[in-house]
C-alpha cells in the first residue's frame, strides 16, 4: 500500500543513522557524564537538602515551644 517514504516527516538519513554502531568514545563520555551528574546530585546536594530540612525542623520546634510558652494553642492543622 504505502512505502516508508510516504509518512510525513520521514527522514531516510535517520534510518541510516540508527543502523550505525555508536563509537566507544561516546559511550565512555556518556558514562563519565552520568557518574559526574550522580555525584553532584546525590553526594553534593543531599547534604544541602538535609541541612535545609534540619533548619526547617528546628524552626518548627522553636515555634511550637514559643507558642506553648505564650499560652497559645497550636493551629488545628498541627493538632492532628
Amino acid at each position: 500500500m504505502t512505502e516508508e517514504t510516504d509518512f510525513p516527516g520521514f527522514n531516510p538519513d535517520a534510518c541510516a543513522a540508527r543502523a550505525k554502531r555508536i563509537p566507544i568514545w561516546r559511550w565512555i563520555l556518556w558514562h563519565v557524564a552520568l557518574v559526574l551528574g550522580m555525584l553532584v546530585f546525590y553526594v553534593g546536594l543531599t547534604p544541602v537538602w538535609m541541612g535545609m530540612r534540619g533548619a526547617a525542623w528546628i524552626a518548627e520546634f522553636r515555634s511550637r515551644r514559643r507558642r506553648a510558652r505564650n499560652g497559645r494553642r497550636p493551629p488545628e492543622s498541627a493538632a492532628g
